[in-house]
């Protein structure tokens, strides 16, 4: 069986080229050949069951950017944080509070010495009961782990009082809430309306509270 240790796919491989498989959101898998060929079919198969097939595209290997082992991505080194930096997770397959099974990755910074965690979905989905929808929130967990890479470093200073980081806080918590209620109407779906109304209300009190 051919070794491929530059695929994130699960194999079997083919050695030697890789491509970056683009998955919505700015992000990207690294497979090879057989790996991609695997992740068209599960696409495809994807958009016949769901009924939206533009929500899961094919790539063509042919016309995909090559991925050149020596922008590899760097490991995360706990000796070594940056504040403010972006360390992430490759895509991986979760299963969601609906019980669907859906491609996500998961970021992590350190603002003012305090981890925050968000899910990156690919594709971009709507917000789902008992999750955070791409937005930050505090982590319990004390840092990243094995398998996150760095993404991102800081490009501006990032806010260091408490209160600022606590009032900004509240309100990205706010909008997602508000996403979501949002959604919940359109789907005239009334117990979802209900609930997240009094959680847009909480995080709104909230937020008066660290102005």
């Amino acid at each position: 069986m051919a070794a491929n240790n530059n695929c994130d796919g699960g194999g079997p491989h083919t050695s030697g080229t890789v491509k970056l498989y683009p998955i919505g959101g700015g992000g990207n898998l690294i497979l090879c050949h057989r790996c991609w060929a695997r992740e068209n079919r599960y696409n495809a198969e994807r958009g016949r069951e769901t009924g939206c097939p533009e929500n899961f595209p094919q790539v063509d290997w042919r016309t995909a950017n090559v991925y050149d082992p020596e922008e590899a991505r760097v490991p995360f080194d706990p000796k070594h944080v940056e504040e403010g930096a972006v360390y992430e997770t490759s895509p991986r397959n979760i299963r969601r509070d609906d019980g669907e099974t859906i491609r996500c990755t998961i970021q992590m910074r350190r603002i003012s010495g305090i981890w925050q965690q968000r899910h990156i979905w690919h594709p971009p989905t709507p917000h789902v009961k008992g999750t955070y929808a791409e937005a930050w929130i505090r982590s319990i967990q004390s840092g990243p782990g094995q398998g996150y890479h760095l993404a991102k470093r800081p490009e501006e200073p990032e806010p260091t009082t408490t209160s600022t980081r606590v009032r900004d806080g509240c309100f990205a918590v706010i909008l997602a809430r508000m996403e979501a209620l949002a959604i919940d109407i359109k789907a005239r779906d009334w117990d979802g309306v209900e609930f997240q109304f009094d959680r847009v209300l909480r995080a709104v009190t909230k937020a008066r509270e660290a102005a």
